[in-house]
């Protein structure tokens, strides 16, 4: 899964650099948009949400719950959501740093809500592509370089995500984890594994490889990518201090949505930081789903796990969801797509 994640990484970045100016095609929302890959997944998002709602959901105790709704607390998760983007951004910054481009945080920012934003819209993570385009376009950093970057800022993510998975799956059920636990653990594991091969491969015998089967100008382009990747790790500390702000704003987010709701449904209470850190890495994991932005997959998913594994009720569990993904998905859709239209950087 790694290394074909590489594989299909350089090979977006070689297409995109094919001449001096950034190739449009690919980049293009209404293209992807009408894409028959992007329409199949909706499609498919749209069949889990039924599913969830079917079989998951009981919609008169959601409704009832929904009613009861502190809405400054509410709106204080969407001012928690909002926060992830600077700490993305800051982060984004350092790692470009890392590799000799220095570059406005404010504009960093703004390319890391817009690839979320297309993320949302079209599956398997285009988004990250697309942040690629348009610091090449408007900041002149060379495609493979800050893919280079991102793919580096996907590794950290996947490794925190996982290690916070574990942790917290301990505590929530007091090291007797289920098997689908254990099975998600077990993957994680497994991701590091890869993870650490594939960046010792590159280090080693990447740039060896590229040159040995393919021409000076895509070994050229490998190495402007390798050399993303692996200058990203310095500052460490760093990188990972944006890391873990970026994913407490991200918990503090959840907690806030339950406890909006808590004042009216006395069983919510019970939602405490640690449950809300473990359904929020349960739900970036979800993601990775092919749909666009996990639609249906994290809804269903992180329905079953409050249900099943936290113990509260469908209604109750499905109420947290609903309003959850008001905040991250369909407040970053009408978010994103103000942004789009209004900024003169997003195309």
């Amino acid at each position: 899964m790694m290394a074909e994640a590489v594989s299909k990484l350089t090979e977006t970045t070689l297409r995109a650099q094919t001449s001096e100016e950034p190739e449009t095609e690919g980049v293009s929302l209404k293209k992807r948009l009408l894409n028959g890959k992007t329409i199949l997944s909706f499609v498919i998002a749209i069949l889990l949400l039924a599913a969830v709602f079917r079989r998951l959901g009981d919609f008169s105790e959601a409704a009832q719950t929904i009613r009861g709704v502190n809405v400054w607390l509410y709106l204080l998760a969407f001012a928690a959501y909002a926060m992830t983007f600077p700490m993305r951004g800051l982060r984004w910054q350092r790692l470009l740093r890392n590799v000799g481009e220095d570059k406005p945080a404010g504009k960093l920012m703004e390319y890391v809500f817009l690839s979320w934003f297309v993320n949302c819209l079209v599956p398997a993570k285009l988004g990250d592509v697309f942040r690629g385009y348009l610091l090449k376009k408007n900041e002149r950093v060379s495609m493979s370089t800050s893919m280079g970057t991102i793919f580096a800022e996907r590794i950290i993510d996947t490794l925190v995500i996982f290690f916070t998975f574990g942790v917290t799956g301990l505590i929530v059920f007091k090291n007797h984890l289920p098997d689908e636990v254990r099975l998600i653990l077990a993957i994680g594991i497994g991701l590091a594994a890869i993870i650490a091969a594939a960046l010792l491969f590159m280090r080693h015998f990447g740039e060896a490889v590229f040159r040995r089967f393919t021409s000076e100008r895509v070994v050229e382009k490998y190495r402007k990518f390798e050399e993303g990747t692996l200058g990203s790790f310095q500052s460490l500390e760093v990188v990972l201090l944006f890391t873990m702000a970026a994913w407490v704003f991200e918990a503090l987010r959840l907690y806030l949505v339950a406890q909006a709701l808590a004042g009216g449904t006395p069983a919510l209470a019970r939602f405490g930081v640690i449950t809300a850190v473990f359904a929020m890495v349960t739900s970036s994991i979800l993601t990775l789903v092919p749909t666009p932005g996990g639609l249906g997959a994290v809804e269903g998913g992180l329905t079953g796990i409050l249900t099943l594994f936290v113990g509260l009720s469908p209604g109750l569990a499905l109420a947290i969801v609903i309003l959850d993904r008001v905040v991250s998905y369909w407040g970053l859709v009408v978010g994103g797509a103000v942004d789009y239209v209004l900024s003169k950087r997003a195309r």
